[in-house]
């Protein structure tokens, strides 16, 4: 049986590499819980999933320097590091008033495909 909320969450900590416990400890609840949350034997309330959440946004700031972008699975941006902030205000700047949907900013005309195509003119015309 599918579980959506643990099945997410177990798929982003393996794609990290970090142990239920280096993920309960980050969270600040215990490891067990975070297996019950991955196993669907526990539902998340609001205030867990803040706090993976903000566990999550924690390990974002530990990328730096690094650009990081946390998406769910249909491509809204849900975080950026400070790194990835300042690289998408230097290379596509004001996309993210556009929309949230980094799918969707790729390909809009104003949006990152504005932009990757005027980069692609100025290489070509060199």
């Amino acid at each position: 049986m599918k579980n959506g909320f643990g099945d997410q969450l177990r798929e982003w900590r393996n794609l990290r590499k970090k142990s239920q416990l280096e993920l309960a400890l980050d969270a600040e609840i215990s490891s067990k819980h975070i297996r019950f949350l991955e196993t669907g034997r526990a539902n998340p309330s609001k205030e867990m999933i803040h706090r993976l959440s903000d566990a999550i946004h924690f390990i974002l700031k530990q990328q730096e320097p690094y650009p990081a972008i946390l998406i769910n699975s249909i491509w809204n941006v849900l975080r950026l590091n400070h790194s990835a902030k300042d690289l998408f205000a230097i290379l596509f700047p004001g996309s993210f008033m556009i929309c949230q949907n980094l799918l969707e900013l790729i390909f809009h005309l104003d949006g990152f495909r504005k932009e990757t195509m005027s980069h692609l003119a100025s290489a070509v015309g060199n």
